[in-house]
């Protein structure tokens, strides 16, 4: 499988960096009072959803399947 040919299109560097950012936030509000709970959840929900949509726009899933529906 030609892995590199379809690796280009993705960002991982940059959905990492989302992605660890926010556990940092999370982790910050988390320790701060317990209402601040959802906000954290909240925050990795919205990173993660970020990073998803980033990836699926490139238009493959990782094993050179599109991501787009047909």
């Amino acid at each position: 499988m030609e892995r590199d040919a379809f690796d280009r299109n993705v960002d991982y560097k940059a959905m990492y960096l989302t992605m660890a950012r926010a556990a940092e936030t999370a982790i910050r509000l988390l320790t701060e009072t317990r209402e601040d709970a959802r906000r954290a959840a909240d925050v990795l929900i919205a990173a993660q959803l970020d990073c998803e949509e980033r990836y699926v726009s490139t238009g493959e899933t990782g094993d050179g399947v599109s991501a787009r529906p047909q």
